[in-house]
């Protein structure tokens, strides 16, 4: 269960499997019974949807339809909490402001938005953006988000370590980009992600490391960093750094797309290289 922290369209089988053995607990476990996944829903022209859990911040679930996407919430809570708890970190998002919106008579999957996306909803699709993302993040939700950074960095590092060279032009899935570029794309996106809140230009040639886990150091520190020394205007800030898209963003909404896209692509990576 720990490859990823979302359920894809291609593991409709395993969440399947998975609410099985989750109804199966509801008998013996109150826990399990009581518990509630708020989650922020967006949904494309086509019905295609993206359910983002609010408490589990990085966790999602792409599904055809509503009804699909919500059915797969408890598959993807379990998937999430397994791996967070594998690296020690239970409990991490037991703060208020992430748990505000846990209700005392509400149990199981419900919805706490629901928002209309411009564009087709997919995996690497940044349009989505809730109130929920409008929140000013704290100290301690960036720092729990740092802490989820580098459980997932080790991983990726295991992972990529475990390569051997001519591996890394290997195409997982069939995909157009390369091991190497699927990398170096985790790298430069958080730089990217970044540069949708606070002035962030990418640096010249020359200024930042060729070799891959030099690049990945590199940027995570600058990132980690710029994170830290956001002020309350910045956490609290609605951008929108790209009129001809129009899509906004906010420091909360980088936290949460920050967590799941370097666990997205490190299940990528997982398919193409020895485990």
């Amino acid at each position: 269960m720990g490859e990823g922290l979302f359920i894809p369209l291609e593991t409709r089988g395993f969440a399947d499997k998975v609410l099985e053995e989750l109804e199966a607990e509801r008998m013996n476990d109150g826990q399990t019974a009581h518990a509630q996944w708020p989650v922020l829903l967006g949904i494309d022209d086509e019905g295609r949807v993206e359910a983002w859990i609010a408490t589990r911040p990085g966790c999602v679930v792409f599904a055809p339809g509503e009804a699909r996407a919500l059915r797969q919430i408890p598959a993807a809570a379990a998937e999430y909490d397994a791996w967070v708890s594998r690296w020690g970190l239970d409990g991490i998002w037991n703060m208020p402001s992430v748990q505000q919106p846990l209700r005392e008579s509400q149990t199981g999957v419900w919805v706490l938005e629901r928002v209309p996306v411009d564009e087709p909803v997919v995996q690497g699709n940044t349009a989505a953006f809730f109130r929920w993302d409008e929140e000013r993040p704290g100290d301690d939700e960036i720092e729990a988000t740092l802490r989820l950074l580098a459980a997932s960095r080790q991983e990726l590092l295991g992972t990529l370590r475990r390569c051997l060279p001519d591996r890394l032009s290997v195409r997982p899935g069939g995909g157009q980009r390369t091991v190497e570029d699927i990398v170096r794309h985790v790298a430069t996106v958080e730089w990217w992600y970044m540069s949708r809140i606070v002035l962030f230009p990418w640096p010249r040639d020359g200024e930042y490391p060729e070799d891959l886990e030099g690049l990945l150091a590199w940027t995570r520190h600058r990132v980690a960093d710029r994170l830290r020394r956001l002020s309350d205007e910045e956490r609290s800030r609605v951008s929108v750094p790209d009129p001809e898209s129009g899509e906004r963003w906010s420091a909360r909404k980088v936290l949460r797309r920050l967590i799941y896209h370097e666990l997205y692509h490190l299940r990528q990576l997982r398919r193409a290289l020895p485990v």
